[in-house]
């Protein structure tokens, strides 16, 4: 309609509103409201809707309550929006209808109630109003109000999607791309996605533009897989924004480019995601893909725990707690660690747990560091099972010096042992030692797959490359503990040559041995070191103690070296066998 046009139905309508039509006084009112053909007044476009509802015009009745809820042209009240709405649903106006039951669904200016919501959407929906229909169809697809229904959720949706709605268009392409309440059909999903996506609805660009990237229904094409996440992402819409870092950091379809993936990391941070601050503050903290800052990284991990993140929380915890960025604060540390924690975070737990073992920002406590590290390990935390091991150690303090005097001993009865017997070297033994350690390996690793296949705890890959870490990392801290593998020899092992070696002496020494390794081990990975030790003590050693240190350092220093260096990546069982070999 041309504007001359325009102006000559707005006089008509003026004309008509003044006359006391209810319905031109409304739709007078809706002219104001949205600025068509006159300058937009929120207030003057009230007044002409509370005219049309003086005579109880339902339509003017629900752009009231619109009014009301939104907080245009008047204070905004939710109660009120509730009042009027529910004065034109119940005239039978189908949109306030729809609106009535969002308020019912989502506790606004009344009590949540699921079952009143379907009531006023099935109301509406019967009525052929497209958002009542879609509103209907959600309730079907979440079991919201009503028995769980796909199949009634999707035609629903189909019916709101043909009329055009955008939001039930993409709903509906997420029930084909599913096989949700229709049969699974990607090129019928990749359909309502575009048409979603081609009136702008974020959801359904970034869906479309996902369906690119992985070929879903059409041939992958990375082009436009970017074109339609660029579009939602321009949208301000976080979850394109985040698809897009994945899709420069890991180079899905186009070359990596690490100064995007920032400015859209960047982007979704700035909008409140607190997934996305906790992101970037790691991003700042590694300095992989823009300049360290550490002071940078704690500021977005604060933002993220201010708006209840929990990771956000124990990671801002964790950087109080060492004081890189921030001034150290062990106190406060403790406190965000309690706020993730009491969310079921388990780094929160786990931090919290070694808080109040530790006695950082806390009182010791050891009954409440094994509560919050149980609570870390029954979500497989793997710090917090060796933690808990630890726990005991920790209590009784002078079982901390267990490793130095066992090296000391060890060592100063291996020296005494030099000066008063030859040193001597036999390659058979050595040779055999290999042997026993390998056949005790292949036994254990088969043991621990067959317990695996009756649904027993076998071996935890993750936690025994933990494990890994976690003694490369003491071998930095006290480099002086590699001593600790001949150590162990001289301590268990020499004393049985002049005591004498039989089945007894040397189960005690295995089992002393095994028990040695905990906790840095769990007991699954100390049994089958102890019952290799009893067997090297009982054959190996006849043939000199020396035999047995040379064989000791052969195997731990070159598996140890094998996993430094190669890692051996993708073979578990490869994996498995070198850990129950390693005998330090």
């Amino acid at each position: 309609m041309d504007a001359a046009k325009f102006s000559d139905s707005l006089e008509v309508l003026r004309q008509a509103a003044e006359q006391g039509d209810s319905k031109a006084q409304s739709d007078l009112g809706l002219r104001y409201f949205m600025g068509e053909g006159i300058a937009k007044d929120f207030t003057e476009a009230l007044k002409w809707y509370h005219k049309a509802a003086e005579q109880n015009e339902a339509s003017a009745q629900n752009r009231i309550g619109v009014c009301y809820e939104r907080g245009q042209g008047v204070e905004q009240d939710l109660t009120q929006a509730v009042h009027w709405y529910r004065q034109a649903a119940e005239r039978g106006d189908a949109k306030a209808q729809s609106n009535l039951g969002a308020c019912y669904d989502q506790a606004k200016g009344v009590a949540e109630d699921p079952a009143a919501a379907v009531k006023w959407y099935r109301l509406s929906a019967e009525q052929g109003f497209h958002w009542g229909q879609n509103n209907l169809g959600a309730c079907y697809d979440e079991g919201r109000g009503v028995a769980q229904d796909p199949a009634q959720a999707a035609e629903w949706y189909r019916r709101a999607a043909e009329q055009g709605n955008s939001e039930a268009q993409n709903n509906l392409a997420v029930c084909y791309e599913q096989g949700r309440g229709v049969p699974k059909d990607l090129s019928n999903a990749v359909r309502y996605y575009r048409l979603a996506a081609e009136q702008g609805h974020a959801y359904g660009q970034r869906n479309l533009g996902l369906c690119y990237q992985e070929g879903f229904g059409v041939p992958q094409d990375a082009i436009e897989a970017i074109r339609w996440l660029q579009k939602a992402a321009e949208q301000g819409f976080v979850p394109a924004q985040l698809s897009l870092v994945l899709t420069y950091e890991h180079g899905r379809g186009v070359p990596k480019n690490q100064q995007e993936k920032v400015k859209w990391l960047r982007k979704a941070a700035e909008s409140g995601d607190a997934n996305a601050q906790v992101w970037l503050g790691a991003e700042f903290f590694i300095g992989r893909d823009l300049s360290r800052d550490l002071a940078e990284s704690a500021r977005w991990f604060r933002r993220s725990a201010e708006a209840g993140h929990a990771p956000g929380q124990s990671g801002y915890g964790s950087i109080l707690l060492s004081g890189r960025g921030v001034g150290k604060n062990p106190i406060e540390a403790v406190q965000w660690f309690q706020k993730a924690a009491e969310q079921g975070d388990a780094d929160g737990e786990y931090h919290l747990g070694a808080c109040y073992a530790d006695g950082l920002g806390a009182d010791r406590n050891f009954d409440e560091a094994r509560k919050w590290l149980q609570f870390a390990a029954r979500q497989n935390y793997l710090d917090a099972k060796y933690r808990l091991r630890l726990l005991f150690f920790q209590k009784h303090s002078i079982l901390k010096w267990r490793d130095a005097c066992i090296t000391t001993l060890g060592c100063a009865l291996l020296i005494f042992h030099a000066f008063h017997m030859p040193i001597s070297v036999n390659g058979f033994a050595i040779a055999a030692f290999l042997g026993i350690l390998a056949a005790s390996g292949v036994v254990f690793v088969a043991a621990m797959a067959v317990m695996e296949k009756f649904g027993m705890k076998g071996l935890d890959e993750k936690e025994a490359d933990t494990t890994n870490e976690r003694f490369f990392s003491m071998l930095k801290r006290e480099p002086w503990k590699f001593l600790l593998i001949p150590g162990e020899d001289g301590f268990f092992l020499l004393p049985l040559l002049y005591v004498g070696i039989s089945p007894v002496s040397v189960a005690i020494a295995a089992f002393l041995f095994a028990v040695a390794h905990y906790p840095a081990f769990p007991w699954r990975y100390c049994i089958p070191k102890g019952i290799a030790y009893f067997f090297v003590a009982l054959l190996i050693l006849p043939y000199g103690i020396w035999s047995v240190v040379t064989a000791h350092l052969i195997v731990d220093v070159g598996l140890w070296t094998v996993l430094l260096l190669v890692k051996v990546e993708g073979k578990p069982t490869w994996h498995r066998l070198l850990r129950v070999l390693r005998t330090e």
